[in-house]
């Protein structure tokens, strides 16, 4: 089941294209007004803000790995999404941790590009983030891009970490919409 989101993810990341116009501080300086509500995740552990409207829409929780898929099912839009992941890792590093996630993105379709990884302040602890866009070249009307936050952070235990992963489509409001997601998982807190 895990590997099925896996691959729905990784089928979404094929799927759209184009390179990125907007860099992660632009996302997370951008500050737009929204209502949200506090959602918490008895299950796994963790309290992050949502937009209103918002609602879990997938969710898989099997021992070691939990995850859970967020987004708005009203506007019938399924590539703007907040997923929260929570596992266990061999290593209790956050840094060897990031590197296998970078790894990971080394692979990942011709039609996308690492815009920028590093390490941030921007959520409560310490974290690490990668920023993922399509190209330019693989741009057309029908698939207009993507753009797709992942943060890294370790939990207060051993060798569990959370990641969070934020997508937004490209296109004129791409700014404020990631800027709103962006300041939703800014509040993440973990148990």
């Amino acid at each position: 089941m895990t590997r099925g989101l896996l691959i729905l993810f990784s089928t979404i990341i094929c799927c759209v294209s184009c390179s990125s116009d907007h860099s992660f501080d632009d996302f997370i300086s951008e500050v737009p007004e929204f209502e949200s509500y506090q959602y918490e995740s008895e299950l796994i552990g963790y309290t992050i803000s949502l937009p209103q409207g918002w609602t879990l829409e997938n969710s898989v929780y099997e021992k070691g790995f939990q995850q859970e898929v967020f987004l708005e099912p009203s506007s019938g839009d399924t590539l703007t999404t907040i997923l929260v992941s929570k596992y266990k890792s061999v290593t209790d590093k956050l840094e060897e941790e990031f590197e296998v996630h970078k790894a990971y993105n080394s692979n990942l379709s011709e039609a996308f590009e690492q815009v920028a990884t590093n390490e941030t302040d921007f959520l409560p602890n310490r974290s690490f983030y990668s920023h993922v866009s399509s190209k330019k070249e693989y741009r057309t009307a029908q698939t207009p891009g993507l753009d797709m936050i992942m943060f890294l952070t370790k939990s207060e235990n051993d060798s569990t970490f959370f990641r969070l992963l934020v997508t937004c489509p490209k296109g004129s409001e791409q700014l404020q919409n990631m800027g709103k997601l962006m300041q939703c998982v800014k509040d993440l807190k973990t148990n």
